[in-house]
Formats: C-alpha cells, structure tokens, sequence
C-alpha cells in the first residue's frame, strides 16, 4: 500500500471524499480490509462533523484505531485499556504536529459559519492535505 501523500490527499479531497472518509480508509487498507467500507462509515464526520468539532481525519483515525484495538465483549477491560492507550497516543502525535484536535482551531475559522472564507482562503487545500498525511502517517506507525 503507497503511503498517503498530500497530493493524494487533495485528489480524494477534489474528487468528494472528506477528510474522515479518506483517514478510515487508509487505515481499513492497512489492516487489509476494504476501504470502501472507510469511505461510507466516515461520510458523517468530515469537516469535524460538519460543524468544526474534532477534525475528521482524527475521528476517521479513531474509528481505524477501534477497528484494530477496539473492545466488544463484555467486562473486556484489558483489550478496552489497550484500545485507549492507542487512542491517546495518536491524539498526543497529532496535537504535537498540529496543535490541535478540533477542525476550527485547525481551520482558525467557525464552522459552517465561516466557511464561505475558508474556501476564499483556500485554507481546505492549504491545510487540510498537510492533517491529512499526518494522520496516515500515525496510523502506519500504530496499527
């Protein structure tokens, strides 16, 4: 599997798919599942949810990581341990390449209200490929 570059990231982005959707996938893809499946879950929570809360390629990278490490058997309280040790270190990652989990702090913008100045801006080319990549990165380090 080709790593994800921020030209990739910006075709996906150009061709409809969000941020969420794009993270899912890649990481779907590195456990060897399919990432169609990636694409359809993570339709949601693009653009932090669409309202600028966690950003999409953090909340597509969660879902990854609970498909990998994620507890489903009751009182399963090790695999659940385990599932949040990952979860907190890719949050920690992310934070300390890009100061943030949340799309508007990341955007520096409200969201959707401001979305009419983020696309004047370009901020969604500019920014969001670089989180993009950052978050795949993580996941071929974690999963």
């Amino acid at each position: 599997m080709a790593a994800m570059t921020e030209e990739k990231a910006m075709e996906l982005y150009h061709g409809g798919i969000d941020c969420s959707q794009l993270t899912f996938a890649h990481g779907l893809e590195l456990m060897g599942m399919d990432p169609e499946l990636g694409y359809k879950a993570g339709a949601c929570f693009g653009g932090g949810m669409f309202c600028g809360k966690t950003c999409g390629c953090v909340t597509g990278s969660l879902m990854a990581i609970g498909m990998q490490y994620g507890h489903y058997k009751l009182n399963d309280r090790e695999t659940k341990e385990e599932m949040m040790k990952v979860k907190a270190q890719f949050e920690e990652m992310f934070i300390a390449e890009h100061g943030s989990l949340m799309c508007n702090e990341l955007l520096g913008y409200k969201i959707p209200e401001d979305m009419e100045k983020i696309m004047q801006e370009g901020l969604l080319d500019k920014i969001c490929p670089k989180l993009a990549v950052t978050a795949c990165n993580i996941l071929e380090e974690l999963l």
